[in-house]
């Protein structure tokens, strides 16, 4: 009966050993747990500390921005309300002249060039001599025809052609007299005022307030950084009323 009972005793030491080395195996793995989940907790809470100070920085940035560009506006429309601008009592305008309006309410009228005084002096002086260019040879045409169909011989048409000449004659050279006077003035005036006339100009006004005087003498010396959204907003709204002109003006000469 001896040898059963050692038997029983190894077997239930051999049982006691196991469940010691499972039990120490558990408390390791939850430890290793405990400081893997730490560690991811570290870790998010300084991903979280960096993002909050990366926006800060730029909640602060944009700040700074604002102000800069509410110093940038003109006082007009400090005081100028929202409901102002959508109760305008002018609802057949176009977007450009409304941009124009909101940027400076004092102007009424659309922007006009006036010719100068150079310019009205040049147009009578060439009315002038267009008018005086085309009486002569209106005489000369018109006896001729008489004396074509009122002469029956040869004496008579050479009678006829030999006074018309003269008075022809007499008439060019008082004409280009005339015309000698005329034409120095009108050159002088004429290369000056008539580059100015044929010269394409545009006025754009961007969101600062700022007026910009666009034409072919200072296109090079324009400074691109003042052209902003709206100033870009309102070339291409006037390229197209321009492309919508010509287009309407190619199909009435068409037609």
């Amino acid at each position: 009966m001896a040898p059963r009972r050692t038997r029983k005793v190894s077997q239930d030491s051999d049982g006691q050993v196991d469940d010691q080395h499972s039990f120490e195996q558990k408390i390791r793995l939850t430890k290793r747990k405990e400081l893997f989940i730490q560690q991811f907790e570290k870790e998010a809470q300084d991903r979280i500390n960096e993002m909050e100070a990366n926006l800060n920085k730029l909640l602060a940035t944009v700040d700074r921005v604002f102000k800069i560009e509410l110093m940038k506006m003109p006082l007009s429309l400090h005081t100028t309300l929202i409901k102002d601008l959508m109760n305008d009592d002018d609802t057949s305008v176009g977007e450009v002249t409304m941009a124009l309006k909101c940027a400076s309410p004092e102007i009424q009228k659309p922007l006009s060039r006036k010719p100068s005084k150079k310019a009205l002096n040049a147009l009578a002086g060439q009315q002038r001599s267009s008018s005086q260019s085309k009486t002569p040879i209106e005489g000369q045409k018109k006896p001729t025809k008489k004396t074509l169909h009122s002469s029956k011989s040869t004496g008579s048409l050479r009678c006829a052609s030999t006074i018309n000449a003269k008075r022809t004659q007499g008439r060019v050279v008082k004409l280009s007299d005339q015309a000698n006077a005329l034409g120095v003035q009108f050159r002088q005036t004429s290369r000056s005022v008539g580059d100015e006339l044929m010269m394409a100009t545009a006025t754009i006004v961007t969101s600062h307030g700022e007026t910009l005087f666009l034409s072919e003498d200072n296109k090079d010396e324009i400074n691109v950084e003042l052209l902003d959204d709206a100033a870009v907003n309102q070339m291409r709204k006037i390229k197209e009323l321009m492309d919508y002109l010509c287009n309407k003006v190619r199909i009435n000469n068409t037609c």
